[in-house]
């Protein structure tokens, strides 16, 4: 019966805070307002608690800081970390369809260069320093996110990255530093909290009708 289901809300970056339990934080955040050109969106930032870059990330260095006895989950879109294309991550099939030569250029320009949506792009690179930053003067956190159109978990430098986004489209996932767990087909992802404060990650697939499921991995 709630009204309100937008998280953060809509205009705003965030971060925002929501207490699931005494032991389980998340932390909302918005990446695609940090990647958006304001000047193009007039009603952007209004009555919202970070009207700017800075702002946010004070406010999410708090967050962080007055949360760190906790399990903290920082949930956004964008993936911190990921062995997808939006991580300039290609197969062979990437650089020779649909047309030998000019195909390749697109996944080299990606890979250097980034779109606007890829890891690599310097927007985003300034705002995954940041939060990193701040995580790791506190502590770890478990990044969740979507974006790539697969699964993937990884450990890195004491923090945990989750990527489900494969739930109505499907990309390949590949192998790097950190991986635990790649899968370029459907599902999903589960965290569980248990009372005596470990979390555990499960990963689940379907088949194409969205049946038989199947867990494929758990940490």
């Amino acid at each position: 019966g709630s009204k309100k289901i937008w998280h953060p809300e809509v205009g705003c970056g965030g971060p925002e805070v929501i207490e699931a339990s005494d032991n389980l934080v998340y932390i909302i955040v918005d990446t695609q307002w940090w990647l958006t050109n304001w000047k193009k969106h007039p009603g952007i930032n209004q009555d919202c608690e970070a009207t700017n870059r800075t702002d946010f990330m004070r406010l999410f260095k708090d967050a962080v800081k007055g949360n760190k006895e906790k399990n903290i989950v920082v949930v956004m879109h964008h993936p911190m970390e990921t062995y997808g294309r939006h991580g300039g991550h290609f197969t062979a099939k990437d650089y020779l369809l649909p047309v030998p030569g000019l195909s390749a250029l697109l996944p080299f320009l990606r890979t250097n260069v980034g779109s606007l949506q890829d890891n690599v792009n310097a927007s985003f690179q300034e705002l995954r320093k940041g939060l990193l930053a701040n995580v790791r003067l506190n502590g770890n956190a478990t990044f969740v996110s979507g974006h790539e159109h697969n699964l993937q978990y990884i450990e890195k430098d004491n923090q945990r990255y989750i990527v489900s986004g494969s739930a109505s489209k499907i990309a390949p996932a590949g192998m790097g530093e950190g991986s635990r767990f790649a899968y370029g087909g459907r599902g999903w992802s589960e965290l569980d909290l248990y009372e005596d404060g470990s979390m555990w990650v499960s990963f689940y697939t379907v088949d194409e009708n969205g049946d038989n499921e199947q867990l494929l991995y758990q940490k």
